[in-house]
This record gives structure tokens, C-alpha cells and sequence, in this order.
């Protein structure tokens, strides 16, 4: 069974031009222990599509269908303080980064939310989660 499940996921945001489709139409699934990476090009709906799982895209003007459900409960039907509390989930690390970051600070970042230290793999992390939080 999957962890997240993600059927038919559409953002569409409301403008002064007419709908802007930031997303329509996106389905993935990802099982327990696995890592799901979002790639494309600038404008593609990578951070639309992150946001939206974590409920963070603002209605208006944005608007969110679809199916998201982890943990098999619909993240689009849950209150503001279930989600506080799924985002705040031990181990369970939705992600978004800015382009601007190198890809050796996000698997830095990666490493230390899961307890390691990616410079020195041995070690216990959590001495050096202040040196990476934003």
C-alpha cells in the first residue's frame, strides 16, 4: 500500500488573463521507505505540485482537485490543524527546494532530516542541524 497516492492532482490558478493551468492532471504514487524526486524545466509545475501536497497554495486564487491521500486520510479534506499535525510528521519529510540551491545542499538537508550527518555518515546528525536550516 502506498504511503502518498496522488490520482489526477490538477492547479489551476484564477488571473486577470483566465485560468492558468499550473498543473493538471498529475498521478504518482510512493511507497513507505521510497523517495520520489520532482525534475523539469523551469515553469513546469514542480514546486506547484510540492506546494499543493503540503496545502500551501492559497485559495484563492489557486484552486487544488484531485485525490491526495497519506497515510490513507485525504489531505484535501483534513482541517488546518490535522494538517499542522501531518506536516509535522516524524520521519516523513515532503520537500520543496529553491532552484537556486545546489544539489549538494539539498542531500545535505536530505541527510540531517533523516538523522545522519552527510559529511560524516557514522556520526549522529542532530549537532549539526543548525547549519542548514533555512
Amino acid at each position: 500500500m502506498a504511503l502518498l497516492e496522488v490520482e489526477n492532482l490538477q492547479v489551476h490558478f484564477r488571473t486577470p488573463e483566465g485560468i492558468n493551468r499550473a498543473v493538471d492532471g498529475v498521478s504518482f504514487h510512493v511507497d513507505e521507505g521510497e523517495t520520489l524526486a520532482i525534475v523539469g524545466e523551469s515553469g513546469c509545475g514542480k514546486s506547484v505540485t510540492s506546494m499543493s501536497l503540503l496545502r500551501l497554495i492559497p485559495e484563492p486564487p489557486g484552486k487544488v482537485a484531485g485525490s491526495v491521500r497519506f497515510a490513507e486520510k485525504d489531505i484535501l479534506q483534513l482541517s488546518d490543524r490535522e494538517m499542522r499535525a501531518i506536516r509535522g510528521v516524524s520521519g516523513v519529510h515532503i520537500m520543496a527546494y529553491r532552484q537556486e540551491e545546489s544539489v549538494a545542499e539539498i542531500v545535505d538537508k536530505s541527510a540531517i532530516l533523516q538523522g545522519r550527518s552527510p559529511w560524516y555518515p557514522e556520526r549522529d546528525a542532530s549537532q549539526y542541524s543548525q547549519r542548514t536550516a533555512s
